[in-house]
């Protein structure tokens, strides 16, 4: 027991796995054999040095328990803080306080002293920290500190050297590589750190073998705070870094250096208890000991010799005896360096009683690799053939015990397969050497055993079946093993032993062999399968072996192979080829050994077997075999004249009728995938095969014949088929493609693509091969998917294999591909598939070639022209002056449109016409090429490389049609460029456009940027344009204009870029004389383009004068002729709005303003006005307006007047009213801004208000065209939205009819008059109301407007109602629908209980809720589950305004309307919303409404009724006769409201329930306190109440009410209605009975009776049954 207790106090147990004693940590007996150590190996325990040895005092600043620095000195507070948290034992405070610590020092200018000493006693220990993540750190913050420090550092080094030093070995990489990036930082070069490594040799040894011999696991780690186990890994791993920084001193340092150290070295490394560190639990630790030994042998062996039996014993008996995983492959290196340094080694081993050097080799040897490379085991067998005879064994037990262990070790655990061929290897190895190295009495014995227990045997068991004894069973791969103990017994270099192994194991092995050849009967192999098995070990084998490089054993043994296959040979001659077995011998022989055809025997041998004997035997049970030999043959033989006579007598054999066809098409498969092309001309063509192969394959044309398609792909990449046939096979495919046969095209198609690339692209090459490809690139347009897709692979794939094909070839490519770009078909293909295909011709040409394939691509100005030429004859409509940027002239346009040029134009499918199409494809060609982003490479220097004239040509095309395709997409069927229009059609032409103005834009960018005034940089192309575009702008042509406008883009881009120069501007405007009013487009695109430049000019000040000053020299008659043209030139010249610029002199502008107003006095321009006149003067008017805005006059009321007449004029509104409407609506905004300036400005728009307003509202009413494909009426559309918004109510008039406008196709139209709608109808609601209550009429019949609900009939259906307009926003069908529905509840608003129920009636008796509702939640997601966040959408106000977010969402507008929506039905028409609710037959809905209801509706609708509650409360404070009712409010669990009905002196209560999805679920009514009633009257009076506020959308204080009167009435002696059972009527009207029977004497109310009349079809009396007559 006492024993136990101090082992325990020491910290280890005696019996620990680790054993040893503390004599190993400076105690007695250290460095020599001590008793406690022998015990130990006897008990099997390690022999290495005790982790547990009983503490010390520390010895080192690794120790846990030595002490910290002094830190009462140091001046930084946070500094002290930080030193004093990294003396702290968590992990994670240590790296905290590092890395701030290394923030703190990286801030620092230097170190202080004390502080750098602070460190230098923290970083040893710190370095060694068990932490990964705090030696990582602790190495980066010591190599900032020393750089801080600089040569401060140099004073500690021998301190902390040792440590630094040796964290380059740590077993964490991660800190390793701190510890060498910190060295690096501080010394910089490799050669600096080299010579701190001699400088501090003595430093560093001292701190390594301070560690080896003083710490220990308890030493280093608190055993309280760290487990064993991280104890003994911390331990490792600092000795281990030790151990290795000896190590590189030892082989780094010269040995001059190592010389000084000496005595220190030798001190360390004769303690035995260093070596005996070899056998620690800890690899590395035991590598670190192996690799010392070893660079100790290499640099300084002395140090070995002269602890040699110290060494060699922990070495070769202490480490042997262990488990060496992790580190078996350097412990062999060492024992091996060791051996070959000195054998001796070996006899100065003191192994453990009753074993011996040799016995501890098989021991470790049983234990096989232990992890380690297959190179293990040619290390074991090299080891033992290096041991001293000696230790060998000596008799037939002992080499038998030797190799089994070998045996052992390869099955003991599992080896991978590299492992096991070395193994065998070690074993031929160790065999053959004790066969060479036995003693000499025993030599013969151990021989003889060895050749025949040791070696036949693995021979025996692999290569005949016969092996008898498990422990030779070889691998499947055990061909390779046998080959090599074969080769490995030749290369022997005693040849006694090459000679014994031939005698007495080949000869036997390769005489049962022969043997088996003759005789029916394998030995060992009983059934076909066993005798199969046999021959194919055999083939493995002989293929091995003729792989080895020959000696004296592998040359005997081929020649039994060459013998084996000869005997084969005669064997299959001799029974004609019915032995299956031998002939597949002889066939894999032949095919697996092909160098044995290289034997001159051997080959005259097979190929007069194949001559003679082969057609014969192709129709034996052996002809797949003897098929697949002459194939192999044909492989080496194939040149030969003999031999190609046997081919072609063979081939021919293969294809006579008589042979069965399966046996035909698989021999013909068989023959055509074994020879590939590379035997190309070798091989005579048999005529016979062509033909046949070719009939199948036109076979499997029709019938889809899955062999011949697979003969077709053979027969293409094989070398026995012609040349001339593979091309007549794919003309044949050819043919037959077709788009109307799509199952055979399909299947072409397919096998098109599986067959070879190299051949497919070899006949696409030929001049058969352009018509195919032609015919493959209609294909990719199909109209079926499926054909498309599978001819555009085939298309990618033949492009790729013609990349570097000759340029004739691509370009009659590239003219096919143009073909179907100019020439569209049905079957066409899409444009940007033929642009990429144009590309990947262009790219992968030469350069000088791709040039010239370019300008192919886009086109010659003849093709551009003619394409043209048809949509250049028709003028373009004039209410493009609002939109095109120049402007008016528009209107000066000459329509040159006749029948003769109205011919049919070219479309393809899509309705694109051939320019367009020519346009769009050159675009997409343009964007592959990357010329939009401009990036360079090749594809760029091929666009550089086109000529500035076809440059030029292109952009002017090219933008020509991106405007003409504008104008289409701006108006809608302005020009039909195309002809099918769609959402898609339009998406992709608007992308045409950007992408197309995009390159334009750039293009004028291009070339280097010029200085100021540097015109001459412009490159070439642009000058050849712009001549060009002002050549052609002079005419009055569609083409003139279109060519202006283009033009007036280019100059504004060049003037923005500073590409035009001052005098260039000049030049242009003397070219043009302004003044006359000639060439008008081209000098209002110049005016207009230079806009900028020249506004500031005296030039155009005197311009813009001068031409103000001829308009007021123009008579009236002439103003449609010369004024017009005059009035566009001025506008071009004047100012854009909002700049600083006065447009005109105050003077002029007044002068030029009375003018034009005295032309729309004339009476002859009154008669007969001119459109286009009216909108350029009010455009001119509108720009000089601010500038005599401050001049009183009575001009300012023509003005008035004039706005007026123009909307008067244009009631039609159609497209020609355009100009004058827009031009107008912006006079009228500008006079509106501007009329409080001056009094008579202001009294004449006071006096014109009325008319001007009212002509806008009738303006707006006849606005009924819609403007969703229509731009300028768009425009015009929104600016009249914008003017008519908030317009006085006065002037609307009658409103019924503007509500059908909720339906004109456009959001502008809608949105303004739901503004106007929505503002008019609540507030002529009080006054239907106080009609409603005047009407004495018991039946007053009051409903809904029949305009606005027929726009709610039926919800808009259809695949377009929910896509977005053109503007982003919802559509306009839904649009009105929904702003109809918010208009039939804005009648709801200020109006009456009477008036309100007549509203719901008339919505209940035509159900128009419902598809509502339905419509409603199908679209919120209700209906699939998956409602709408509506917290996000603020429902409960609605106010439409394009410039809100919603607006461009259309799914977000549409839900925020739509709930909206139905936030207004149960506010309003909660009855008919829980009517709808209840009869939902959905329960999916059901719940998904309910809680949708109850999440985002029910709180504010509950909130607002207890608000009117509220109200009431408040204007009754209490007191009178009308306010005997007390009302309270209860917000509990529940939320209630109680009234208080005083009765005499008691009180009557009754309360209500509101439910949490009020008013889905109904509230309910319940009396609390019954006073004077009788149980069923009091119920009758709460179920009144209940039915008010339940199903006539009454308030909650319209119940209470009811109850009160009916309390009241009943008290005076009033009788109820026998029909509702209430005295006051639940009827909005709130009468009393008042119509008696005349029969029964009872009283009805009026409404209930007549109820009671229509739904029974009578007039009986409810309760006497008589006819009812009236009783007074």
């Amino acid at each position: 027991m006492s024993r136990k207790k101090s082992s325990s106090r020491s910290g280890g147990s005696s019996s620990s796995r680790r054993g040893g004693t503390a004599s190993a940590r400076g105690g007695k007996g250290a460095g020599g054999r001590s008793e406690s150590n022998d015990s130990a190996r006897n008990n099997g325990a390690s022999p290495g040095p005790s982790s547990k040895a009983p503490y010390v005092p520390a010895v080192s600043p690794l120790s846990y328990t030595s002490e910290g620095p002094d830190l009462s000195v140091v001046s930084d507070p946070s500094m002290v803080v930080l030193l004093k948290l990294l003396l702290k034992k968590d992990e994670t405070t240590k790296s905290k306080a590092l890395e701030d610590l290394q923030v703190k020092i990286a801030g620092l200018e230097d170190v202080e002293d004390i502080v750098l000493a602070a460190w230098i006693r923290l970083y040893p220990r710190l370095s060694t920290d068990i932490s990964v993540g705090v030696r990582r750190l602790a190495h980066t913050v010591h190599g900032i500190i020393s750089q801080k420090s600089g040569k401060k550092v140099a004073r500690h080094m021998s301190e902390i050297v040792g440590p630094w030093l040796a964290g380059l070995y740590d077993s964490d990489r991660g800190s390793a590589k701190a510890a060498g990036e910190s060295l690096n930082a501080v010394f910089g070069t490799q050669e600096k750190i080299r010579s701190v490594w001699a400088a501090y040799q003595q430093g560093v040894l001292d701190y390594c073998s301070n560690v080896i011999e003083n710490e220990t696991v308890n030493s280093l780690s608190d055993e309280r705070q760290f487990s064993s186990d991280e104890a003994e890994s911390k331990f490792a791993r600092v000795i281990a870094t030790c151990v290795h920084t000896v190590a590189h001193l030892i082989s780094q340092l010269p040995p001059e250096e190592i010389e000084k150290q000496s005595g220190k070295y030798g001190e360390l490394l004769e303690k035995a208890h260093l070596w005996e560190f070899g056998a620690y639990d800890d690899p590395y630790l035991r590598r670190s000991i192996y690799k010392l030994v070893r660079a100790c042998l290499i640099s300084q062996e002395g140090f070995i010799l002269l602890s040699l039996e110290v060494v060699a014993n922990a070495l070769m008996v202490k480490a042997l005896m262990l488990p060496q995983t992790g580190s078996v492959g350097e412990l062999l290196d060492a024992i091996l360096d060791l051996t070959s340094h000195t054998y001796k080694a070996w006899l100065l081993v003191t192994p453990p009683r009753q074993e011996t050097p040799l016995s501890l080799v098989i021991e470790f040897i049983k234990r096989g690799s232990q992890g380690g490379s297959p190179e293990y085991w040619h290390k074991v067998s090299k080891i033992i053939t290096l041991m001293p005879r000696e230790i060998l064994p000596k008799d037939v037990e002992g080499v038998t015990e030797l190799i089994a262990s070998i045996l052992d070790g390869l099955r003991g655990g599992p080896e991978p397969r590299s492992h096991v061929t070395a193994a065998w290897g070690a074993y031929f190895r160790v065999c053959y050497h004790m066969m060479a190295t036995g003693e000499v009495d025993t030599q013969d014995e151990v021989t003889a055993y060895l050749l025949r227990d040791a070696i036949y045997p693995v021979f025996e068991g692999f290569l005949l079946g016969n092996a008898e004894n498990t422990q030779f069973k070889l691998p499947y791969f055990g061909a390779e093993i046998c080959a090599t103990g074969i080769t490995m017994a030749g290369g022997m270099a005693d040849a006694q032993i090459a000679n014994l192994v031939v005698k007495e194991v080949w000869e036997k092995v390769g005489g049962s062999v022969a043997e088996n050849i003759n005789s029916d009967i394998v030995r060992g192999a009983d059934s076909p399968d066993d005798r199969a098995n046999c021959w194919r070990k055999w083939v493995d084998f002989s293929a091995e072996i003729f792989k080895r490089d020959n000696n004296s054993v592998v040359d005997r043994v081929k020649q039994s192979i060459v013998k084996i296959l000869l005997l084969s040979l005669d064997r299959v001659i001799k029974e004609k080829g019915e032995n299956v077995e031998i002939t597949s011998l002889l066939e894999s022989l032949l095919m697996r050994c092909p160098g044995v055809l290289k034997i001159e025997e051997v080959k005259k041998s097979v190929a007069l077997f194949f001559a003679d004997h082969g057609p014969e035997f192709m129709s034996s049970p052996s002809w797949k075999q003897i098929l697949s030999g002459l194939i192999a043959c044909a492989r080496k033989a194939a040149g030969e004249e003999s031999f190609q006579s046997a081919w072609d007598r063979n081939i021919r054999a293969l294809l006579v009728p008589s042979l069965e066809k399966e046996r035909k098409e698989t021999a013909v498969i068989q023959l055509l995938k074994s020879t590939p092309t590379l035997l190309q001309g070798k091989l005579p063509f048999v005529q016979e095969l062509d033909t046949y192969v070719v009939g199948k394959m036109q076979e499997s044309i029709d019938t889809d014949n899955t062999i011949g398609w697979d003969m077709m792909r053979a027969a293409m990449a094989s070398s026995v088929i012609s040349e001339v046939t593979v091309t007549t096979m794919f003309l044949e495919l050819s043919r037959n493609l077709s788009p109307e046969e799509e199952s055979r095209t399909m299947r072409v198609l397919e096998q098109l693509r599986l067959v070879s690339k190299e051949a497919l692209a070899e006949f696409a090459r030929s001049e058969s091969g352009v018509e195919f490809l032609s015919t493959l690139l209609v294909l990719t347009g199909s109209p079926s998917d499926e054909i498309a897709n599978a001819a555009g692979r085939l298309n990618k794939i033949l492009e790729k294999e013609l990349s570097s094909s000759s340029g004739a070839l691509v370009g009659s490519l590239l003219d096919v591909l143009l073909e179907s770009v100019l020439e569209p078909i049905d079957s066409d293909p899409g444009l940007n598939f033929l642009a990429e295909r144009a590309h990947d011709l262009v790219h992968r040409a030469p350069e000088d070639e791709g040039i010239a394939l370019a300008e192919k691509v886009i086109f010659n100005e003849d093709q551009w022209r003619s394409s043209l030429s048809p949509f250049l004859m028709k003028a373009p409509k004039p209410s493009l002056a609002i939109s095109n940027p120049i402007g008016g002239a528009v209107f000066l346009v000459k329509d040159l449109q006749d029948d003769a040029s109205s011919g049919e134009i070219v479309r393809d499918l899509d309705g694109m016409s051939k320019v367009l199409r020519m346009a769009v494809f050159v675009v997409e060609f343009l964007k592959i090429m990357g010329a939009l982003e401009r990036k360079a490479g090749k594809s760029a220097n091929i666009l550089e490389g086109i000529t500035d004239d076809s440059r030029a040509t292109l952009l002017r095309y090219l933008v020509l049609v991106s405007v003409l395709a504008n104008d289409n997409i701006t108006i809608r069927e302005s020009n039909d460029l195309w002809n099918q229009y769609s959402s898609g059609m339009e998406a992709e032409m608007l992308e045409f456009v950007f992408e197309s103005q995009r390159f334009f834009i750039e293009s004028l960018k291009g070339g280097p940027e010029p200085e100021a005034g540097g015109a001459d940089e412009v490159p070439g192309y642009i000058f050849k344009l712009l001549d060009s575009l002002m050549d052609v702008s002079k005419q009055e042509t569609p083409e003139g204009f279109y060519s202006a406008r283009i033009l007036e883009t280019m100059i504004s881009t060049l003037s923005e870029g500073r590409r035009i120069s001052s005098e260039q501007s000049q030049s242009w405007l003397k070219s043009i004389d302004i003044r006359k009013g000639q060439e008008i487009h081209r000098s209002t695109a110049i005016l207009t383009g230079l806009g900028e430049l020249l506004e500031h000019t005296k030039e155009a000040e005197r311009l813009r004068n001068g031409l103000a000053s001829d308009i007021t020299g123009i008579p009236a008659s002439r103003a449609g002729e010369v004024g017009l043209r005059k009035i566009v030139l001025l506008n071009a010249a004047l100012p854009k709005p909002g700049q600083d610029t006065p447009p005109l002199p105050q003077q002029r502008a007044i002068f030029l303003i009375k003018h034009l107003l005295s032309w729309f006095e004339d009476e002859a321009f009154t008669v007969n006005p001119s459109y286009s006149v009216i909108a350029e003067a009010s455009k001119t008017i509108t720009t000089v307006l601010p500038v005599v805005k401050e001049l009183y006059g009575e001009h300012w009321e023509l003005l008035c007047e004039c706005v007026a007449n123009c909307w008067e004029m244009c009631t039609t509104v159609e497209e020609a009213d355009l100009p004058v409407i827009f031009a107008s609506l912006k006079l009228f905004q500008a006079l509106k801004s501007l009329h409080k300036e001056n009094d008579d400005f202001e009294d004449a728009w006071n006096g014109q208000a009325d008319a001007m307003h009212t002509s806008l509202v009738g303006l707006l009413c006849s606005s009924r065209v819609g403007d969703e494909h229509d731009q300028p009426r768009n425009l015009c559309n929104a600016l009249l939205a914008r003017l008519t918004k908030g317009v006085n109510l006065k002037y609307i008039g009658s409103p019924e009819g503007t509500y059908s406008l909720l339906n004109v196709p456009s959001r502008s139209i809608q949105e303004a008059v739901f503004e106007i709608l929505h503002r008019h109808i609540p507030s002529v609601q009080e006054e239907v109301s106080v009609e409603a209550a005047l009407s004495k009429e018991e039946n007053f019949e009051l409903s809904l407007p029949q305009e606005l609900l027929s726009l709610v009939m039926e919800p808009p259906m259809g695949d377009g109602v929910l896509e977005p307009d053109s503007e982003g926003g919802m559509s306009w069908s839904l649009r009105g629908y929904l702003l109809a529905w918010v208009l039939i509840f804005d009648h709801f608003e200020n109006s009456s209980f009477k008036v309100r129920t007549a509203y719901v009636e008339a919505l209940r008796e035509a159900n128009f809720l419902t598809p509502l509702l339905d419509y409603a939640f199908e679209i919120l997601g209700h209906s699939h589950g998956k409602p709408i966040d509506a917290s996000k959408l603020p429902f409960e106000e609605y106010t439409p305004d394009s410039s809100l977010e919603d607006s461009t969402n259309s799914t977000r507008e549409v839900h925020r309307l739509l709930t909206h929506i139905y936030y207004l039905a149960l506010r309003h028409t909660p009855s008919l919303v829980k009517r709808w609710w209840t009869e939902c037959k959905s329960r999916q809905r059901v719940l998904a409404v309910e809680e949708f209801t109850e999440k985002y509706m029910s709180p504010l609708l509950i909130e607002q009724e207890l608000s009117s509650v509220q109200a009431w409360i408040q204007s009754h404070p209490g007191g009178g006769d009308d306010d005997e009712m007390t009302v309270k409010i209860l917000k509990a669990l529940t939320i209630e409201v109680t009234a208080t009905y005083p009765i005499d002196d008691q009180s009557m209560e009754m309360r209500v329930r509101i439910p949490p999805t009020f008013p889905l679920r109904q509230v309910e009514v319940e009396g609390t306190r019954r006073v004077g009633l009788t149980e069923k009257d009091f119920r009758k009076m709460r179920l009144a109440s209940q039915s008010v506020i339940n199903f006539q959308s009454a308030s909650i204080m319209d119940g209470l009410t009811l109850f009160r009167k009916n309390l009241a009435l009943h008290f005076e002696g009033v009788a109820e209605c026998a029909i509702c059972y209430s005295i006051v009527a639940v009827t909005p009207d709130r009468g009393l009975p008042g119509k008696a029977c005349s029969t029964c004497r009872n009283k009805f109310h009026g409404t209930c009776l007549f109820k009671w009349f229509k739904s029974s079809n009578s007039s009986s009396c409810p309760l006497c049954r008589t006819s009812f007559s009236l009783y007074s």
